[in-house]
């Protein structure tokens, strides 16, 4: 028997019914396209972009002073997307599965959505800067991390993979 994943809410009306309202098949991207492309024209792309690098490169600098790191690439090379490299820290656990652990913990603990890699010199978050963020976002985000690495965080649901 072929069953999608998750029922549709036409479960009961067989075959068809099953696979009818599927998130794939959802029309609300249709119904905002217009209004979407309505804000673009009205905002200019090179004004958003201008305004995510300003506000990237803004970030780039407040987090790499608090957290005295630096950079995986010169800040003057990218655009509204960035990698910044963790302060040291004691993660307490084996490097491979800290980015996962530090990710989910940020995310499930303190709703921060944030990437977060292993590179071959330490730990990075990648800093995404879009329309809908702010200043307050990355300051968030970078005291976040400052209360982890001096301990006013507590540390074992990084270190005991609890999150």
């Amino acid at each position: 028997v072929v069953r999608p994943v998750v029922d549709s809410w036409g479960a009961e009306y067989g075959f068809h019914g099953a696979f009818l309202w599927q998130g794939t098949g959802d029309y609300s991207p249709l119904i905002t396209m217009f209004h979407t492309a309505g804000l673009w024209e009205r905002w200019g792309v090179g004004r958003v972009v201008e305004r995510n690098t300003a506000l990237a490169r803004e970030a780039v600098e407040y987090l790499v002073r608090l957290w005295g790191t630096g950079t995986l690439v010169p800040a003057e090379v990218t655009t509204c997307m960035v990698c910044v490299r963790l302060p040291e820290f004691d993660y307490g656990k084996a490097v491979e599965s800290i980015a996962a652990s530090l990710h989910d913990y940020l995310r499930d603990e303190l709703e921060i959505e944030v990437p977060v890699f292993t590179f071959t010199d330490g730990q990075y978050v990648r800093i995404s800067v879009h329309v809908y963020n702010t200043m307050a976002d990355i300051e968030r985000l970078g005291e976040a991390i400052v209360s982890m690495v001096s301990g006013d965080l507590k540390r074992r649901s990084i270190s005991d993979g609890a999150v």
